[in-house]
């Protein structure tokens, strides 16, 4: 009986950790997509306090890629928004890749789910609208972040 309170006791012990934890596996790409947003933390804890400028430092880190959207990219007269990249889910962003490696076309079909479900993705950023019969097209932002990425 000793035993099985000890266990007991371990579980209780335990459990938090590792749900925060498959919370934060399950939600990364919100979490990410949060995280990005915030451009500023003020924390003040016990007469200190620290002021962080978060997204900025993330462009500075990569000045290669800031540089190349900032640069060489010109759309319309406006520059592309080098945080548009940052707010792109990762899986989102290799299938952008994908689909910029291959002719720019005015309508996508998807071939299987996980590309419906992909496009359906950058329907809810604003890069695709969907047509009727399982079409995709890209937007004036979806064609031209495809461009950039076929200039890279």
């Amino acid at each position: 009986m000793e035993i099985a309170r000890i266990v007991l006791d371990y579980i209780k012990v335990v459990i938090w950790p590792f749900t925060a934890l498959f919370c934060v596996f399950i939600f990364k790409d919100q979490i990410f997509k949060l995280i990005s947003k915030i451009t500023e933390l003020n924390v003040e804890a016990k007469g200190l306090k620290l002021k962080l400028q978060l997204s900025k430092k993330i462009l500075e880190k990569q000045p290669s890629l800031t540089h190349q959207l900032t640069e060489n990219t010109e759309i319309k007269n406006k520059r592309l928004d080098p945080s548009i990249i940052w707010e792109i889910a990762d899986k989102d962003f290799m299938f952008l890749d994908t689909l910029s490696k291959k002719e720019l076309l005015e309508e996508y079909f998807p071939v299987s789910k996980e590309e419906e479900y992909r496009f359906n993705s950058l329907v809810n950023e604003g890069f695709f609208t969907k047509q009727k019969d399982l079409k995709f097209a890209p937007t004036h932002k979806g064609r031209d972040l495809l461009k950039h990425f076929k200039e890279l």
